[in-house]
């Protein structure tokens, strides 16, 4: 809900932000390029950004630094740097941390080896500390930061302090650690249940209007991510609609390439300038409407995942195919077709649609949808790893309903669901909460 961006990172903000001068503090040329996008998101998702209004400056990096100060209006002046935030700065940090119920702390606000430039951090320390005392929930992640802990004698209490900085944001994006998915109840294996929506091409802004009425408000299983994938035209609209919930919005469809002479086409980048972060590629309908292939469907992964999308790709076979038993001889070519075009799996989603299963309001039963699921597991750790197999999601796609739901839910290897006409039905929250 708020977020607040202090220490170095700070001037880089200011400077993009209020082309506030700088002095010698620290600044990230490329991270400065992607600023005004970061407040764009922020300002989709309801997300309130905090800065420093004051600084405490040094003209060096030195314990024994001359000191001064200044605020975003007055600038910091050549051969100075900003080494720690001042006090109106510490006073605004305080009240976003004491209105807080959840604290995730990751980098300290100033130089706090020197004492000099340690105020700011100190002051954040006392009210995180002080927010745990009231039944808050504290998590320190860094070690910059857990060493403040030490410095301060705060290590025990705080809910949670850990020297994993960029490991603890990894765990926040969803992604799964392998130390903490052997040791901890966070992971032991356990799949976070997915339900992808997928609303074809259907729906006005009328409709959609209609659907985020009860979409939105739910209520849906806090423990399942839920994603909806809606035409291109009403990517931005849909997003702006379900911002600050939990309803994330995929695309239904990109090219494998940034920009160029596809006319028809959408690039990652389109998708994601829309504040849409997923898309479904390779879907039944994809394959067997507009003939792509293997191939293309592998390029278009890779190309997504490549350009930072999270992607939904869909397998499955047709009826003539199930009939003549090759099932899984075309699950694993289509599989085998991505495979040298996904590095990361942390951001990989499969869904298995038996083709003669959509739209027809036939699906397989619990148990055949198990059978190829686990199959398809199997496959994964034979050919990418046994962590990915155990990680990754694989969502069922044959005409699920709010009535055939929870028995497929309860498969071992059955990790959601991917949605197709029940997603435009109040049916749908049934479908969320299958687990409930």
């Amino acid at each position: 809900d708020e977020m607040i961006i202090g220490g170095g990172m700070a001037f880089t903000f200011r400077k993009v932000m209020d082309n506030m001068p700088i002095g010698t503090s620290l600044y990230d040329e490329d991270g400065a390029k992607i600023v005004p996008k970061l407040i764009e998101k922020a300002k989709a998702k309801n997300v309130k950004l905090h800065f420093p209004v004051d600084f405490i400056t040094a003209d060096k990096f030195a314990e024994n630094a001359a000191v001064g100060a200044a605020t975003v209006e007055e600038g910091i002046p050549d051969g100075w740097m900003g080494l720690d935030c001042g006090p109106k700065s510490r006073e605004i940090f305080a009240q976003v941390i004491a209105r807080a119920k959840v604290v995730v702390w990751n980098g300290p606000a100033g130089v706090f080896e020197f004492d000099n430039f340690a105020n700011g951090t100190k002051a954040l320390m006392d009210s995180v500390v002080a927010l745990t005392s009231k039944g808050g929930i504290t998590i320190i992640g860094g070690g910059d930061t857990a060493t403040c802990c030490a410095k301060y004698n705060t290590e025990d209490k705080v809910s949670h302090v850990s020297t994993g900085g960029g490991a603890s944001l990894e765990l926040l994006e969803g992604k799964l650690l392998p130390g903490v998915d052997a040791l901890s109840a966070l992971g032991g294996g356990k799949r976070k249940f997915f339900v992808g929506g997928n609303w074809k091409m259907n729906g006005d802004k009328a409709s959609i209007d209609e659907i985020c009425s009860w979409l939105v408000p739910g209520p849906l299983d806090p423990n399942t991510e839920v994603v909806v994938g809606v035409p291109g035209c009403y990517l931005q609209y849909v997003a702006d609609k379900v911002a600050g919930s939990q309803v994330a919005v995929a695309a239904q469809n990109c090219y494998k390439a940034g920009k160029g002479a596809f006319t028809g086409e959408l690039a990652p980048a389109m998708i994601q300038d829309c504040g849409v972060n997923w898309v479904i590629l390779g879907h039944s309908e994809r394959r067997n409407v507009f003939n792509e292939t293997d191939q293309l469907i592998g390029e278009k992964v890779g190309f997504a995942l490549q350009s930072g999308l999270n992607v939904l790709p869909c397998i499955g076979e047709k009826l003539e195919e199930r009939e003549a038993g090759k099932t899984t001889e075309v699950c694993f070519r289509q599989l085998s077709a991505m495979l040298p075009h996904i590095s990361d799996w942390s951001k990989v989603v499969l869904a298995y649609e038996p083709v003669w299963a959509i739209g027809t309001g036939k699906t397989a039963t619990p148990a055949q949808a198990q059978e190829v699921h686990l199959a398809i597991r199997e496959w994964l750790g034979q050919n990418v790893s046994p962590e990915v197999a155990a990680a990754v999601r694989i969502l069922y796609g044959g005409s699920v309903t709010a009535a055939n739901c929870k028995e497929l839910a309860a498969c071992p290897d059955i990790d959601g669901s991917l949605v197709g006409g029940a997603s435009l039905k109040k049916d749908f929250i049934a479908i969320v909460n299958a687990c409930q």
